[in-house]
């Protein structure tokens, strides 16, 4: 049974051990030597999403990364940790205690990843005057002040392989388990201290919201991910991965003058990988590219 600690939505998780059972014969179904006829090339400082292996690998991120709507500062860390996957554009996960997690609500919704396990997702949800409570923080910097532009909900076609990871989370079989993070603890001594940091930004905004905000499936994390590999998964247990799709998703360029680069959605609209100029495909995720 586990409990969100700040939504308090439970949540129905599949049971481990039997979801691990059926996802370990489709980690066997992908051809691992398939390389597409063509490839982009790669300079200096660039990467291949075809020199990433499978299972995934687990990296720290190459920079400071920030996660906003408009102006409003919804996560920034220098800590985040990279998932990167054959064919993909890499995945940045953050640490909750640099995510305005008060605006993360738990949906109910359930995926599965075969390597990493049941994932949850959430809504971003601001009520009016942009705060909660008034020991939350609203956070933000001069990079990505403009209107913010949402994308209408759409629904996708799932290809052969969403469909699979679709299956395994209705059909898990086991006992359920519900989804109830720890609350306290050294996490939240990290969050006071960065909520303390960044509130005290000469950049904070000055207008917050005056009306409330709820967009759906902007993340998602995974409350206990596989341990059966040694890549290390359970090292972003609780972290959250944003959709480039839904908010506004930066990487730090350059440091020295704080210029920002803009990640681009994967394509598909299935992926959360953030695309930016680092990063050469061709990238999976159109028509045709399910089984890359």
């Amino acid at each position: 049974m586990r409990r969100d600690a700040v939504t308090a939505v439970t949540i129905d998780l599949p049971d481990k051990s039997a979801l691990l059972a059926r996802a370990k014969p489709h980690r066997e179904t992908w051809d691992r030597a398939f390389r597409p006829p063509v490839r982009e090339p790669v300079s200096t400082g660039q990467e291949s999403v075809w020199d990433y292996p499978r299972p995934p690998v687990l990296m720290p991120a190459p920079a400071t990364i920030r996660v906003a709507l408009g102006d409003i500062m919804i996560a920034e860390t220098d800590g985040a940790l990279e998932v990167k996957e054959t064919a993909g554009a890499p995945v940045p996960y953050i640490p909750p205690e640099d995510v305005q997690v008060e605006w993360l609500m738990a949906n109910g919704r359930v995926s599965v990843c075969e390597w990493k396990g049941a994932a949850v997702s959430y809504d971003l949800v601001i009520p009016a005057g942009g705060l909660l409570s008034s020991d939350s923080t609203y956070r933000s910097n001069a990079a990505p002040a403009r209107s913010p532009s949402r994308p209408p909900n759409r629904v996708y076609s799932m290809g052969g392989r969403e469909r699979e990871r679709a299956e395994m989370a209705k059909g898990s079989g086991g006992a359920k388990r519900r989804w109830m993070p720890s609350e306290g603890g050294a996490a939240l001594d990290r969050k006071v201290e960065s909520d303390k940091r960044l509130s005290a930004s000469p950049n904070r905004p000055q207008n917050p919201p005056d009306k409330p905000i709820h967009i759906p499936d902007v993340a998602w994390a995974y409350p206990d991910p596989f341990d059966d590999l040694t890549e290390g998964y359970a090292e972003i247990a609780g972290w959250f991965a944003f959709y480039p799709a839904k908010l506004d998703c930066f990487i730090l360029r350059q440091a020295q003058d704080r210029r920002w680069e803009k990640a681009q959605p994967q394509p598909g609209g299935f992926y959360g990988g953030w695309v930016t100029g680092r990063i050469k495909g061709p990238i999976k995720g159109g028509p045709g590219t399910g089984g890359w």
